[in-house]
Parts: structure tokens; sequence; C-alpha cells
């Protein structure tokens, strides 16, 4: 039974632009685009945020380093608000709170630049060691991008040695190192989408599923591709999951939101294909929301809504 969630990886901020035009940017264009107000998030805060908020009675801590300066307050205060257990976030002078720049297409598409200097670097695997005292057979890991392949893998080691159930995802330029450190055979779940899916497998979703399974033929999988089916693997099978059709306002932050809901289903006892369904839900109310953590997401609106698809 799962009492305890630690998660690391990103936690920062960033401005987010809607760009003009659909074409996808060149390597030496510059476009126009409007600065929104849209409230930007990084991978752990997100996902953390949704297991917080979806479950009862669970201790859910964060792992990682914000800069001292009002962002990394902000965010502090904000993760706190939503019932995620700070302590374990160490505000530093030797670095920035992380800031991204995301754009967004107007088919709803889009991406980020993430410094790669900022205080979510200074998240060592001596670090991770330092917060992880608490971590036993009733906890849940999360190992999420923006902080390093090494930290990460040595939280999905330390969970591995003590019984946990580990969680993880990739960035598609991190697909190989990840493999090489021993994430796929440390994970018992991954969440990954089409793009990080074609940097295991050029050949697609059934090949990449393959080749991770065969590392670790115990993994369950999950693999998105945007308003397409999501693709379960478990025990070598596959199942389709629907999306739930929506008009988008914005996919940013829509898998993290997924994996968030996921996971929230799993703490409850439910199946994998059942906590899928679940963050199905989740990533709906998410491509409704201008930000990256849709702020109607609460225990009562989700159940509201399932019932009345019913």
């Amino acid at each position: 039974m799962i009492t305890k969630v630690f998660g690391t990886g990103g936690i920062g901020t960033g401005m987010f632009f809607n760009l003009l035009g659909n074409r996808t940017m060149s390597r030496e264009e510059s476009r126009l685009g409007f600065l929104t107000d849209n409230k930007d998030y990084c991978k752990a805060h997100i996902i953390l945020h949704y297991i917080s908020v979806l479950t009862k009675d669970i201790d859910v801590y964060a792992i990682g380093m914000v800069g001292q300066d009002e962002a990394g307050e902000n965010l502090i205060n904000e993760m706190n608000c939503a019932g995620i257990d700070t302590r374990y976030v160490e505000k530093t002078n030797q670095a920035r709170t992380m800031f991204a720049v995301c754009y967004q297409y107007p088919d709803g598409a889009g991406g980020n630049i993430t410094p790669s200097n900022s205080a979510c670097d200074l998240v060592t695997p001596q670090y991770i060691e330092k917060c992880s005292a608490e971590i036993d057979e009733n906890s849940l890991i999360l190992a999420a991008p923006e902080v390093s392949i090494e930290s990460r893998i040595r939280l999905l080691e330390i969970g591995k040695k003590r019984g946990a159930f580990t969680v993880s995802s990739f960035l598609a330029e991190e697909a190989t190192a990840f493999e090489e450190a021993g994430g796929f055979a440390l994970s018992d779940l991954i969440s990954i989408n089409s793009a990080e899916t074609e940097a295991v497998s050029e050949l697609g979703a059934s090949s990449a599923a393959d080749k991770i399974m065969r590392l670790n033929p115990k993994i369950k999988l999950i693999i998105t591709a945007g308003s397409e089916n999501i693709h379960l693997y478990e025990n070598g099978e596959c199942t389709q999951i629907p999306c739930i059709p929506e008009e988008v306002v914005s996919t940013a932050g829509a898998g993290d939101a997924l994996l968030g809901g996921t996971i929230a289903s799993l703490i409850k006892g439910n199946s994998i294909n059942q906590a899928v369904e679940y963050g199905a839900v989740i990533a709906r109310f998410s491509v409704l929301s201008k930000n990256t953590i849709a702020e109607t997401v609460t225990l009562e609106s989700v159940e509201k809504y399932i019932k009345s698809r019913k």
C-alpha cells in the first residue's frame, strides 16, 4: 500500500508565446509571437500537483532546488498550497530558479526551451541520498526530467532497493543515456510521448516497446501521441486507451497531467488500465487550460465529470 510519494525533476516557471502560423520554425527563422500571461510550470511540479490534489491521506514530497529569488519563493508557496511537502526543496544562491521559454502554434502543438544552468542542475546524486531516508516499501518514486539523469537514476536505485514502486520519464535527447544508465530496468512504470518513443527506436512505438520490455519484461509502459489513442504495454501486450476529444486550448503539460492522474489512480488501488483511463480524464482537463497546471482539477470536479460520462 502506497502512503508516500517522493518525486524529483524540474521545479520552475517560464514565459509563454503564442506563435503566428502553424509551420514549424526553421533553424534561422525569426517569428512574431504573442506573449501571454499563461502560467508555465516544470515537470515534477506538474505531476506532483495532480497526485497531491487527487489523493487523500498520502504524503507527497518534492525533491529539488530553487533559487533564492521571488520565483522560487512563489513556487514553494504554490506547492505547499497544493499539499506538496517541500521540506526537501532547498533554496540556493548558486543559481536561479529554472525559467523556461514556451511556445505554442495555433493548432495547439508546441514546445519549450529549458535552461541547463538553473538551480535544478544542482540536484546531485548526493543531494538525492540526503533526502531519501524516509523511502520504503510503501513509497512511490517519481524520476522526471529537468534534473540530471545521474540524480534521477540514483533516486530510482534507492527506491528499487527499498521495495518502492518506481515511475520515470525522459526527454528524447536523453533516451540513449537513460537506457545505458539502467533506467528502463529500474522503472516499474515509464510514460513517454511519440518524440521520446522515436528516440528509443526509429521504427515506431511497437519496436520501442519491444526494446524496453526486453530489458524489463515486468514494466508498464505508456506511450502517448497527441490526440491519438494512448498505447499501454504490459506483459508483452498492447492495449489502446482512447483520449477524450476536446477543443484544445493548449497541449502543454497534458502528458504530465496524464501521468499524474495515472499515478493518483494507481495509489487508490486501481489496475493500470483503469489508472490510464483516469489519467486521460486529467489530460482532458489539462488541454482545456491555458496554464500547464489545470487549476480546475479537484477530486470533486473530476468525479463530477466522470459521472456525467456514464
